[in-house]
């Protein structure tokens, strides 16, 4: 497990998944295509962010408790405080900037919910939603959703984790998001290179 990887690591990481040679205006290599995308999860504590980790990676992860991201593989976990307390709010949004897709985590067995409403819409980047702990016996799908679309969620996901068709599916769904995001950036950096320069 490693913390805080600088653009120095981001882009290692891109270069060893390969390239598509593609070039936005600011000259740098589109990569999008070509490497799997950083995942953010945020969601109250114990809410079910390293069981999803743990299910898409297949590996053992196990968090500590830090007031700070962790990075694991393709995965940012952001403390369930960041969430829970206002203040924090602008350490998701700096986070953020290194990831491509955001994962709201909603517990189904939680009747209520800390995401504010609109909550997605602070962030410029491909925000999706995942019910978590769906199979338990006091879990409310229904409701759970009803939370992320007021969160401002379009991409509400669900599934058994804990087999691998369900953890498949997931990460399916998460990479048809990832690439549909990359086809619209690319779209508008060829567009703001073919704009006349006055």
């Amino acid at each position: 497990m490693t913390d805080m990887p600088g653009m120095a690591d981001r882009a290692a990481l891109a270069e060893d998944q390969g390239s598509t040679g593609l070039r936005g205006c600011d000259g740098a290599t589109d990569t999008a295509a070509a490497r799997q995308p950083v995942i953010m999860l945020i969601g109250e504590g114990h809410s079910g962010k390293s069981t999803v980790i743990q299910a898409l990676t297949g590996q053992d992860y196990r968090p500590r408790k830090a007031l700070a991201p962790v990075y694991f593989r393709n995965f940012v976990d952001t403390p369930g405080e960041f969430l829970e307390n206002r203040r924090f709010y602008r350490s998701l949004i700096t986070a953020s900037m290194t990831c491509d897709i955001l994962l709201f985590i909603q517990d189904a067995t939680r009747s209520s919910c800390l995401l504010p409403p609109g909550f997605a819409a602070m962030f410029n980047r491909v925000v999706a939603g995942f019910v978590s702990k769906c199979d338990h016996e006091q879990a409310n799908i229904a409701r759970a959703e009803k939370f992320l679309r007021n969160a401002g969620v379009k991409t509400i996901l669900h599934g058994a984790l804990h087999t691998q068709g369900g953890a498949d599916a997931v990460q399916a769904h998460l990479a048809a998001l990832w690439r549909e995001a990359g086809g619209r950036r690319r779209l508008r950096l060829r567009l703001r290179q073919d704009k006349p320069v006055a």
